[in-house]
């Protein structure tokens, strides 16, 4: 809990005065991995499916929500475009728990569960300056209905909107 605040502190004053990227308190967000040495249930299975495609659109979307869902903040690519200053920076990761690819047909012509789409993350945030973890949480979201069965981009757009909630509960920030 120190170390969040301390972060905090920290993140708060940049925010403060942040008048461009490169001067913006940052998340720094990886490619989810998936763990193929420790499958041991049918989520496990799942989760190891789980196209790089699927894991690279996920990335891509968390960076883009990021300046949307959490005030004062701005996303990056981990690796690629590095946060300018890791004093002001988090990266994001996680593992792989579970996935289901879904089926808009099945949603819409069956109904009752059939279909399912589900994305589920073992998340951490790290302060990046120190490498201290600052929060675990399991993120979750399915789709299992929609207009006209829903699509796949409102899973991952939800899925987005739900880890940016963990970046703000995790740092304390209120919209």
């Amino acid at each position: 809990a120190a170390s969040v605040t301390t972060f905090a502190r920290r993140l708060g004053k940049v925010a403060a005065e942040c008048r461009g990227y490169s001067r913006c308190p940052c998340v720094e967000v990886e490619l989810f991995q998936i763990d193929r040495t420790q499958i041991k249930s049918k989520k496990d299975k799942r989760a190891a499916h789980i196209p790089r495609e699927a894991l690279e659109g996920l990335r891509q979307s968390i960076v883009l929500e990021v300046p949307l869902s959490v005030p004062g903040m701005v996303g990056m690519y981990a690796g690629d475009e590095a946060c300018p200053d890791p004093a002001t920076a988090i990266v994001l990761g996680g593992t792989m728990a579970d996935y289901k690819k879904g089926s808009k047909a099945a949603r819409y012509w069956v109904g009752m569960g059939a279909g399912a789409q589900k994305f589920a993350v073992e998340a951490w945030i790290k302060d990046k300056a120190t490498g201290q973890v600052l929060g675990t949480d399991e993120v979750v979201d399915r789709k299992v209905g929609g207009v006209l069965g829903g699509s796949a981009e409102k899973g991952v757009d939800d899925f987005s909107e739900k880890v940016c909630r963990f970046i703000r509960r995790t740092l304390g920030i209120t919209r």
